[in-house]
């Protein structure tokens, strides 16, 4: 073995650098609870530019590859390369730090530069003006001011002030209250009884939601006199409803046997684990990078494995060759190089779904289903009517969605190590 070293000395950079991101929220049923539809529907989305440069003086970074001795032949796009294994970055040498490097200056950014948190900060301020709108609000006047703190439609605080009275002259204050119909919803007056400065507190109702503004009016009663007003509004939350879909749903969660289901699904697949081990046919193993001394560059790796009884390496993971023959147990990993990997990278480009990914007809999930249908037997009614039966069945356990399978396999794999922790 060898072992070669090159150190990167301090650098300069130029960086530049967009970032954004886009939410969207819809299908709620809001109208299950008695909301219009589409009330609970949200979306953000924002985006910023940045650039700069930096200069590390006493930036140092250390980089190496450790090459094996031998070579081996391996075949790439239909032709022959002579490589040999190494440990080492699949990036050239010196990029590894100086990228890294790089990247912490661009997600710094400059100082001034808008962050990421920056902007989820104030869309989610945006999102929350537009679903509710502001539930306090202030106005002040010359000789009285009114806030507005509106809790729910039965729990609207009004607090007034008002000051600068005249001697020998009687005052009230008024208080009314109308929807954005410009409908009364409440009404009321207090008698001020203080000679300089009066304030008081009182709760107000309402029947609507949405905007509502309240008017508060000093009036000289002596000389029956409208001395000063002063309106502010606030939005009043529309109290949900729920339909009798929701209070159906809810009723049957709290009468159903799901819980229970739950907890006997798990025990019936730690049992049926209880004697599973995995068959994996390899006790050894080696990743190394394939490096062409010709033309001092990387090109591939390679993943190795033997067992206890075998002398012999197989591949893997990796480019055919000549020194390891295939692995006789394969896994489902097809290794692409060269104008393949290009070529690979755009037919994939567009798939978005764990179907478009990964083959689940490839994958027995028996145990699973097994453990479901186990869970599930000692709660059949066997006096209820196939029909009842099947509408419940339908209820409790839906169609089993690739995404579900999936959890259930991994929760599987959960059970099997906690197990295996605690053997």
């Amino acid at each position: 073995d060898g072992e070669l070293y090159e150190n990167a000395h301090p650098h300069d950079g130029v960086f530049s650098t967009t970032t954004g991101f886009e939410f969207e929220l819809t299908g709620l049923p809001a109208e299950e609870m008695g909301m219009p539809a589409g009330k609970w529907d949200v979306s953000a989305s924002d985006s910023t530019t940045d650039s700069g440069t930096y200069e590390d003086e006493e930036y140092y970074c250390e980089m190496g590859i450790e090459l094996f001795e031998g070579t081996q032949m391996i075949t790439t796009d239909g032709s022959q390369i002579e490589v040999m294994q190494a440990y080492t970055s699949p990036l050239p040498w010196g990029m590894t730090c100086h990228i890294a490097n790089l990247f912490i200056h661009a997600f710094e950014g400059t100082e001034d530069a808008a962050t990421l948190e920056d902007m989820i900060e104030d869309s989610t301020e945006e999102i929350a003006d537009s679903m509710g709108g502001d539930d306090e609000s202030r106005a002040d006047s010359d000789q009285i001011s009114v806030e507005m703190y509106a809790y729910g439609q039965d729990d609207i605080e009004i607090g007034v002030q008002a000051w600068e009275f005249d001697e020998g002259s009687n005052y009230e204050v008024t208080l009314v209250m109308i929807d954005s119909d410009g409908i009364t919803q409440d009404a009321t007056s207090m008698v001020v009884y203080d000679d300089y400065y009066f304030s008081e507190w009182d709760y107000m109702s309402t029947a609507a939601w949405g905007e509502h503004c309240v008017t508060a009016q000093l009036k000289d009663v002596t000389n029956n006199e409208i001395v000063d007003s002063a309106t502010t509004c606030a939005s009043v939350e529309q109290e949900p409803e729920p339909s009798d879909l929701v209070m159906d749903i809810i009723d049957g969660f709290s009468e159903s046997t799901l819980d229970n289901v739950m907890e006997n699904f798990g025990s019936n697949l730690e049992y049926r684990l209880d004697n599973y081990e995995a068959d994996f046919p390899y006790d050894e193993g080696d990743m190394f990078v394939l490096w062409d001394a010709t033309n001092n560059m990387v090109v591939g790796f390679q993943l190795v494995v033997t067992s206890e009884d075998s002398n012999m390496w197989y591949t893997l993971v990796g480019p055919d060759s000549d020194s390891y023959g295939t692995a006789p147990s394969p896994i489902s990993v097809t290794y692409f190089s060269g104008q393949q990997a290009i070529a690979q990278e755009a037919e994939i480009e567009d798939d978005s779904t764990l179907e478009d990914l990964v083959d689940l007809t490839q994958h027995n999930d028996e145990i699973i289903e097994e453990a479901i249908e186990e869970a599930t037997s000692d709660y059949n009614n066997d006096d209820s009517t196939e029909e009842e039966t099947e509408e419940a069945a339908g209820g409790l356990l839906p169609f089993i969605s690739p995404v579900f399978t999936i959890a259930m396999f991994a929760a599987a794999g959960l059970v099997a190590s906690l197990k295996n922790r605690k053997d």
